[in-house]
């Protein structure tokens, strides 16, 4: 390392530039955003420019700002031909890649840095129903061979999530009908990322995410009916993966079940009959991804069954 108030060489650039860009670049496991960087190592005996100096400091401060989703323009020297970079500035550029690093998983991006976009077209059922209803939703991030998997790791390591919310509205004005409304709209939104899966509202939250799913169903959420005359009516979600060596494919199964008996007394209208639930039955997968001009990630594509 060199002193205070020297030029700073080639090997104390290179540690830097290392960190930020597992973080920001193709990285490894939960580490790596995907994004093209604009530094690169340098020659061990290579002086460093003024240009390379600004690429890494442009990487360094895309990975925080990510993160925070605030404008640190102002914690980096900027080099130029009248102001080298010297021992104290290095010390910076260090300081905040590693804070890039110890922060790298952030989930959900701030508002700024993310955008949420219909992953599937919402599921509307208007038949009247009883028993157990299943929605499918496949989620494929890319083709075999890694670059699916890499995918993958770049959407959920740049703390992006798949979410899942659901309604129902309508229909007769029978308690059963009413219990539905209030489960699924007191739920909120589930948010799945790469280490958990949680609801805005209330529920049974796990803490299975992207990283944590096998090749066999997990339950990874449910949400059980608020009126214990109807239980064990509950919302609840699967997830799986299409290989653990090959984590590309997520395959989600969202579970509307209405499994209760005949309710026991008034004031259900259905009184001594397990009615039907009826009404409009609508379930939404959307995505909360990173998209701002720090860090992006593309969309995955995926394909639903209907709500039966």
């Amino acid at each position: 390392m060199p002193g205070q108030n020297t030029l700073i060489i080639a090997t104390d650039y290179n540690e830097i530039q290392s960190i930020v860009s597992q973080v920001l670049g193709t990285g490894s496991g939960t580490l790596g955003y995907g994004q093209t960087l604009a530094s690169s190592q340098v020659g061990q005996y290579s002086k460093v420019t003024t240009n390379q100096w600004n690429n890494l400091r442009s990487d360094i401060l895309r990975a925080r700002q990510h993160q925070t989703g605030t404008n640190l323009s102002t914690a980096l020297q900027v080099a130029s031909a009248s102001r080298k970079i010297q021992e104290s500035d290095r010390a910076a550029y260090k300081a905040l890649a590693q804070e890039a690093q110890v922060n790298a998983l952030t989930a959900p991006p701030p508002s700024s840095e993310a955008s949420r976009i219909a992953l599937v077209g919402e599921q509307i059922r208007t038949t009247p129903w009883n028993g157990t209803l299943i929605q499918t939703v496949t989620v494929t991030f890319g083709p075999a061979g890694g670059a699916g998997a890499d995918a993958a790791r770049y959407f959920f390591n740049s703390g992006s999530q798949i979410e899942f919310s659901a309604e129902r509205t309508g229909g007769t004005a029978g308690l059963k009908n009413v219990t539905w409304t209030t489960m699924l709209a007191s739920m909120g939104t589930v948010a799945f990322n790469y280490t958990k899966t949680e609801c805005s509202g209330s529920g049974f939250n796990s803490t299975l995410g992207w990283y944590d799913l096998t090749t066999s169903d997990a339950l990874i959420f449910q949400k059980d009916t608020p009126s214990s005359t109807y239980a064990p009516n509950k919302y609840y979600i699967y997830g799986r993966v299409n290989s653990t060596s090959d984590r590309r494919i997520g395959i989600f199964t969202i579970h509307f079940e209405d499994s209760s008996g005949k309710p026991p007394s008034y004031p259900d209208p259905g009184f001594g009959i397990d009615e039907n639930v009826d009404g409009t039955l609508v379930s939404t997968v959307n995505t909360y991804r990173a998209t701002g001009s720090n860090v992006s990630v593309p969309n995955p594509s995926a394909s639903t069954t209907s709500i039966s």
